[in-house]
Order: C-alpha cells, then sequence, then structure tokens
C-alpha cells in the first residue's frame, strides 16, 4: 500500500504524533495528553491520488475497473468520553462496473459523539 513513515514521542505525558503514509499522500499530525480525560487531536490531509488500492485490500471481490480518487481533509478531536470529527472531501471520483461517479461540490460529513450529519 506505499511506503510511509511514522513518527511518535512521549514526553511528560504529552503524546506527538506526525506520518506520511501511502508514499506520502495522507499525512497525519495528532497529539494527546496522558491524563484522566485523554484528550486527543488529530488532523489528516488527503493529497490528490489515487487511493482505489485501500478499497481492494479490504474488499474480497472488486471490480476490475474501479478507480477511485480522493483529495480532502478530515479533523477529528475529543477524549475518554467524546469524540468529534468533520471531513471535507473536495474531489471525489469514483469508477467502477462501466460507471463513473463524481461530486460538484466538497462533500462534508461531521461526527459528533453519537450524531452522524452528511
Amino acid at each position: 500500500m506505499g511506503s510511509g513513515n511514522i513518527n511518535a514521542t512521549i514526553k511528560n505525558r504529552k503524546i506527538l504524533l506526525q506520518a506520511a503514509l501511502f508514499n506520502e499522500r495522507m499525512k497525519l499530525k495528532g497529539n494527546g495528553y496522558l491524563n484522566n480525560e485523554l484528550p486527543w487531536s488529530a488532523e489528516v490531509e488527503i493529497e490528490p491520488g489515487r487511493y482505489d488500492f485501500i478499497i481492494s485490500s479490504i474488499l474480497k471481490d472488486i471490480p476490475e475497473d474501479l478507480i477511485l480518487n480522493l483529495q480532502g481533509h478530515i479533523s477529528m478531536n475529543g477524549d475518554k468520553k467524546h469524540i468529534n470529527a468533520s471531513t471535507s472531501i473536495s474531489h471525489l471520483t469514483l469508477s467502477l462496473f462501466e460507471q463513473t461517479f463524481t461530486n460538484v461540490s466538497d462533500i462534508k460529513i461531521i461526527l459528533q459523539n453519537d450524531n452522524f450529519i452528511l
């Protein structure tokens, strides 16, 4: 699924994480703190490119014409009792079974604890 690197440090109860995954096309920055609440936050930047290899590594039977192109951003934060995440996908093209689907505006997805907003 491509090369990458992950760097993490824990110092004085503070956690820092940086990663560049999938040939450095997906970049993650995160932090957290080791206390009773366990607060954390993370940002993921999805560089433009093909990501169909993710689907093909999860699903058993995939169509031969599968193509997934993405570009977007994910922001997440939470603690041991809460989670919030927002995703903005600025470019999505999915081709399969001789059909192509693409977005004409940003796709926004929000998760606030138990609430899912599309």
